[in-house]
């Protein structure tokens, strides 16, 4: 979820800029460790990207711009799956 979280705009831009910076490197990290503890891999994890996202979409304290982002990346994985 941190690949498609937007934090909010009242935030200062230098913030908002790492944040953006840090973002992927962060995602890796993670899942490099998940792996090695889990043994699950991020092929294993992708096919619930999708049920995630949508549940995410029906939570009550997101934004317009991650609603909108949510959505674009529920229309992207089917029409993959298509």
């Amino acid at each position: 979820m941190v690949k498609y979280a937007i934090l909010p705009s009242d935030l200062p831009e230098r913030v908002l800029d790492f944040f953006d910076s840090i973002r992927e490197p962060l995602i890796h990290i993670f899942m490099d460790e998940y792996t090695k503890l889990s043994g699950i891999t991020y092929d294993e994890v992708t096919p619930w990207i999708l049920p995630v996202v949508a549940r995410k979409l029906s939570a009550d304290a997101i934004s317009e711009d991650e609603k909108k982002l949510l959505i674009q990346e529920i229309r992207r994985n089917l029409d993959a799956k298509l």
